[in-house]
């Protein structure tokens, strides 16, 4: 889909998968799509073709994708370990977890300039916001729910 206008730009079919988020990168030419069962596909967009599916988080799903500003890195939040995965599109590894959360993950999302992530979580926090320079990845903020006393 086209960005503010929805308009279709391109439909293709990709193996059955128990869907539970996906992201694109800025250029639309790579997909990273997660599983409820701790799948992780990249997916060519150009072509339509599942380049590879990987093992990502044994028996837990992936609750969210980024993609970093460099188009070739992307963030995996695991459901259930408390972390958020950088993994690199280009040669389908994991290149490092970053840990912080104290529960569960439930989203990413990234900065417009790409050096920012927000990944969120259950109580007693609701969302990090980390700095994603290649060079270092160190929690900015922690942003706490309303009410908790952590």
């Amino acid at each position: 889909l086209e960005a503010g206008t929805w308009r279709l730009i391109r439909e293709f079919a990709l193996p059955e998968m128990n869907l539970s988020s996906a992201g694109v990168n800025a250029g639309g030419t790579r997909l990273l799509r997660g599983s409820w069962d701790g799948d992780i596909e990249f997916v060519d967009v150009q072509s339509g073709e599942a380049i590879r599916r990987k093992r990502a988080f044994a028996g837990q799903y992936t609750a969210g994708i980024a993609f970093l500003a460099d188009e070739r890195h992307a963030i995996v939040v695991n459901a259930s370990a408390r972390a958020v995965t950088l993994w690199d599109t280009t040669t389908q590894t994991r290149v490092r977890d970053i840990r912080g959360h104290l529960l569960a993950g439930h989203g990413a999302g990234r900065s417009g300039d790409g050096q920012r992530l927000i990944s969120g979580s259950g109580l007693p926090e609701s969302a990090k916001i980390w700095d994603l320079r290649m060079d270092v990845v160190r929690e900015l903020v922690n942003l706490k729910a309303p009410g908790t006393l952590f």
